[in-house]
């Protein structure tokens, strides 16, 4: 329960405190406790993570610039949404224009790697004006060691952006690696941004399929998803393998 307070109150470390917060005494219960209590899940993987319908709620970024744009999430983290073993991601990219590039990174961690080794870059040219399906393999991805993403498992962060932006940052970790670099990648530069005005087409059927009524819903993107592969036992991301 939260209360406004009327008069003048400080806390150590935080200054003026202008509400105060009273809570109930705190429990959790571990993975051990709960099978013992005979707890057994519910939740099941889910194939699609993000429909876009709500759109950025699970994610971090903006999409207001027509370069420099950028989004990512950390959903493939849970267990809903957690890579089926051979699996492709797969998403639909709703494109200013024939031909524009866009940039993915993967971050992946686990232990005995450093922060140049779990980070995986590809480049994407989407061929048609408006909608594309964009599939994604692991070995689309590689590091600036030129080592390419074996698996999805250990992902932890999925980003989405603007290409010349992403190239820049992939330039500028090659350039860092004092000589030890072996990628062989090709990255776009010099792209042509995102016409942003296209997203907000005063054309009615436009405005139909694509943005709600409450403008909560994300017009460059739609159904994130996996295709194909298999669910199986797998590590967590904190276990040692």
């Amino acid at each position: 329960m939260t209360y406004r307070i009327k008069h003048d109150f400080k806390s150590p470390n935080v200054g003026d405190c202008k509400s105060l917060l009273v809570s109930s005494t705190y429990h959790r219960a571990i993975p051990e406790e709960m099978k013992a209590a005979g707890v057994t899940p519910t939740e099941k993987p889910q194939r699609l993570i993000d429909d876009f319908n709500r759109g950025l709620h699970d994610w971090i970024g903006n999409l207001d610039k027509a370069k420099n744009w950028f989004i990512e999430t950390r959903k493939l983290v849970d267990p809903r949404w957690i890579a089926p073993k051979g699996g492709e991601l797969v998403i639909d990219v709703n494109a200013p224009s024939s031909q524009s590039w866009i940039g993915v990174s993967i971050r992946r961690r686990f232990k005995g790697q450093n922060n140049s080794e779990f980070r995986y870059y590809a480049y994407f040219q989407l061929e048609s004006q408006e909608w594309n399906t964009l599939g994604m393999k692991p070995e689309d991805f590689e590091n600036i060691y030129g080592e390419k993403l074996d698996d999805w498992h250990k992902v932890i962060v999925l980003g989405f952006e603007d290409a010349e932006a992403l190239g820049k940052k992939h330039r500028q970790r090659l350039g860092q690696s004092k000589g030890q670099a072996n990628s062989t990648m090709e990255i776009p530069s010099e792209v042509s941004g995102w016409d942003n005005s296209y997203y907000h087409s005063t054309d009615a059927k436009f405005a139909d399929d694509n943005v709600a009524a409450t403008g909560s819903k994300v017009s460059r993107f739609r159904n994130l998803r996996w295709e194909g592969g298999e669910y199986v036992d797998r590590h967590k991301h904190w276990e040692e393998e």
